[in-house]
């Protein structure tokens, strides 16, 4: 099968293009041996089948993190036949840069020139025949967000993958390309040897992923060497403010732009998002108005989905059945309740909003938002996407810790991470909460993992001293989110759920049942008794707390069970002390096993245990603190 990279810089409308193009059919795995997510989808059009594959956005393929790592690697080992270079329309200039080095790669190429809307919008007018003439390969403007030019752009990708030509680079100075066609000369045997040559440059640590011979990289630095004498700075450095250079004078030569006086509205709410003080408010108000959304939605929705499931389990009551099967029936049907009863109705608002808040712009603004207070804790901006992402998940959240170049705020923000209830521990705090407590008691719980963040971040602040940078990084423009990419965000993110934790949770209710009937759980409730008795909470919830490292969701579904009532009705086996108590705790202490597991695999073995050990000690210090605060108050 024909096969097409998407590539392009973070904010053009990459992943909007690939939901216009492949929609909810996309897989999602890791790139081998490392963490960094990539889409594919067979992509069928006009008779025609290839597979699209849409890389994580970089700014270029000199690798400085790890979707830029990733990219490279994508391209000297994997086998692909086209590439579509994604780039805004309305930072043309910029964009550009990143064009220049797809260039060097020598494969079929079609540059998209999306965002079309936004350009217009700032008076920028590009004459695409023109700057296709210059690249030298086809042009094709889009909106990806509303499908404009989806169908033009399939046409040529078809047309080429049958009559493929290769693209031509850009010519560099005569410096360079000198000096790239000496250093290209060890590569004679590789179709790409301009791009190899650039990246052998540029990235050093090549040599461990392709055989480059020693010669090369002498000859590196005597070039090196000459360059900086002559022009008083290395060679990398040298080719980059060339492509800079070039791509500026590209987009001079295409790009007329009309100025208007009159402020977008874009610049109007901007206006209103950064103010030292509104921006705050605003942002905090949308914050506890989506969880009020959550708890309200995720509640409206038990009720309905319940519903079925008590008739289900009235009926399979009546029904006799051996001792050894009635387990099996039990456990199957609560776990089925639990998930799809209890757990999806929280879990889907959840996962809705915080695509909503990526795809409207809201994420990113909030870095910059934050990035004074951020300083005061010992943090940077950047920190905060990968902080708000914590509350969908904290596995992807520690992940996207990578846009953070201080390696000491990388490792600080990805222990606090943990601290975040994320959407498993919003269903456990909604479901419990929110619902039997009120809803001023579930902020309360938010709050105090926020508060503990904080504390946790200025103490490794104090005991590492290293000052965090200014903030760099670019904002994406602020849009009207599309619904279907909304909702294509939120099934891609709860496919995983319904497919993997579902039947995990059946088996959790299951096992747990045949547990109950041979007396194991008792002998772990025991072990685990001076840990229930700190926190107040009956002897039968120790085994429930096993399951929640496994995942959150499953210390939610065993706490029923353990107890022998339903969770709809857990007020008649816990106080509402004791309901807090178990909230607090679930919520604070050990990161599930997914999250230790990609705490592991980006960092090491240590900071995981860390994590783990931290937790678990701020868990129960905590929750100890708050229910003898609330039982000497009488609250």
């Amino acid at each position: 099968m024909k096969r097409v990279a998407l590539i392009g810089q973070p904010n053009c409308g990459k992943s909007a293009l690939f939901n216009a193009i492949a929609g909810y059919k996309a897989n999602s795995s890791h790139f081998p041996g490392t963490t960094v997510e990539i889409l594919t989808s067979e992509v069928i059009y006009k008779d025609e089948t290839f597979e699209l594959v849409d890389l994580p956005g970089s700014y270029s393929l000199s690798p400085f993190d790890k979707a830029e790592e990733v990219n490279t690697l994508f391209i000297l080992k994997e086998n692909f036949d086209l590439i579509i270079n994604v780039i805004d329309a309305s930072i043309l200039n910029r964009s550009l840069e990143l064009t220049i080095e797809i260039l060097d790669i020598g494969k079929p190429t079609i540059v998209v020139l999306n965002m079309m809307d936004e350009a217009k919008k700032k008076g920028i007018k590009i004459d695409i025949e023109k700057l296709s003439s210059i690249l030298g390969v086809p042009v094709i403007p889009t909106i990806a967000l509303y499908g404009e030019g989806v169908d033009n752009l399939l046409n040529n990708v078809i047309k080429i993958l049958k009559n493929p030509r290769n693209a031509k680079p850009i010519t560099l100075n005569s410096t360079i390309e000198a000096i790239v066609n000496k250093l290209s000369s060890y590569f004679k045997e590789r179709e790409e040897k301009r791009f190899i040559a650039f990246k052998g440059i540029e990235w050093p640590e090549l040599k461990n992923h392709i055989k480059i011979p020693r010669e090369f990289f002498v000859e590196i630095e005597r070039i090196n060497e000459e360059i900086e004498k002559i022009y008083g700075k290395d060679i990398k450095e040298f080719i980059f403010s060339e492509r800079h250079h070039l791509s500026m004078k590209i987009a001079e030569e295409v790009v007329k732009i009309s100025h208007t006086i009159e402020k977008t509205m874009e610049e109007k709410i901007d206006k209103i998002l950064y103010h030292p003080f509104w921006g705050y408010i605003i942002f905090l108000l949308s914050f506890i108005l989506v969880l009020l959304l959550i708890f309200k939605i995720g509640g409206f929705l038990e009720e309905i989905f319940v519903y079925p499931f008590d008739i289900l389990s009235a009926k399979f009551q009546t029904i006799k059945a051996a001792k050894i099967i009635k387990p099996f029936i039990n456990g199957t049907l609560e776990g089925t309740m639990g998930a799809i009863g209890v757990i999806i109705p929280f879990m889907v608002p959840v996962i809705f909003f915080i695509s909503l808040f990526e795809e409207t712009g809201f994420l990113a603004r909030s870095a910059f938002l934050f990035d004074s207070f951020m300083h005061k804790i010992g943090l940077h901006g950047k920190s905060i996407p990968p902080l708000i992402m914590g509350f969908g998940c904290n596995v992807p959240a520690i992940s996207a810790t990578r846009i953070i170049e201080s390696e000491r705020d990388r490792i600080i923000t990805a222990l606090l991470i943990p601290f975040i209830p994320c959407s498993a521990r919003t269903i456990i705090i909604s479901a419990l909460v929110s619902k039997f407590l009120g809803v001023w008691w579930a902020l309360f719980i938010y709050l105090i993992s926020i508060v503990i963040a904080i504390i946790i971040s200025l103490i490794a602040s104090k005991l590492i001293k290293y000052p965090a940078p200014g903030l760099i990084m670019e904002i994406p423009g602020f849009k009207i989110p599309s619904m279907k990419n909304v909702l294509i965000k939120t099934w891609l993110q709860l496919k995983p759920f319904l497919f993997y934790a579902v039947p995990i949770l059946i088996l959790g209710s299951i096992f747990i049942e045949y547990f109950k009937l041979y007396g194991a759980e008792s002998i772990i409730n025991g072990i685990l008794r001076p840990i229930t008795y700190v926190l107040n909470l009956p002897s039968q919830t120790g085994f429930t707390l096993i399951f929640g490292f496994l995942r959150k969701e499953l210390a939610l579904l065993m706490l029923g069970q353990s107890l022998g009532v339903k969770i709809t009705e857990i007020t008649s086996v816990l106080t509402p002390l004791q309901i807090l108590s178990f909230t607090i705790f679930t919520t604070l202490y050990v990161p599930c096993l997914a999250t230790l597991l990609i705490l592991k695999k980006e960092f090491n073995g240590k900071i995981a245990t860390i994590s783990l050990i931290l937790n678990v000690t701020v868990a129960l210090l905590v929750t100890t603190l708050i229910i003898q605060i609330l039982k000497i108050t009488g609250i």
